[in-house]
């Protein structure tokens, strides 16, 4: 079990390094494009696989998971100079991912220690 939160926690690593991309081209929506970041976030936003527990609303539920392949289609469009989404839209749909991803990752990391603490000896 150790390993496997271990791993868990490594990939919650690799999720809250998205969230900082994900961060600075909000941040940075309407100035220079990034083109290779653009793309990047893209892609790994497509390939998200974000587990459903029964302490975390379902994704599906709150809409964000549906949404992530629209966003990652924006970013993709926005690259290439084509969206057919505002600069704004594209920001708001990027931090309102941000949001839900970073509140995954916190509220996953907080039952992992949990978990960590109960197998503890006392």
């Amino acid at each position: 079990m150790p390993h496997t939160l271990d791993r868990l926690q490594d990939q919650y690593g690799e999720l809250l390094a998205l969230c900082d991309a994900i961060e600075s081209i909000a941040d940075s929506i309407a100035g220079r494009v990034d083109r290779e970041l653009f793309l990047s976030v893209a892609e790994k936003i497509s390939s998200l696989r974000l587990a459903q527990t029964s302490e975390l609303p379902r994704w599906d539920e709150t809409g964000l998971w549906r949404c992530s392949p629209d966003i990652a289609e924006a970013l993709r469009s926005a690259a290439m100079g084509r969206s057919a989404f505002s600069w704004q839209a594209i920001e708001s749909m990027l931090r309102t991912l941000l949001e839900g991803l970073r509140l995954h990752v916190a509220k996953e990391q907080a039952m992992i220690e949990a978990m960590k603490r109960s197998k503890r000896p006392n």
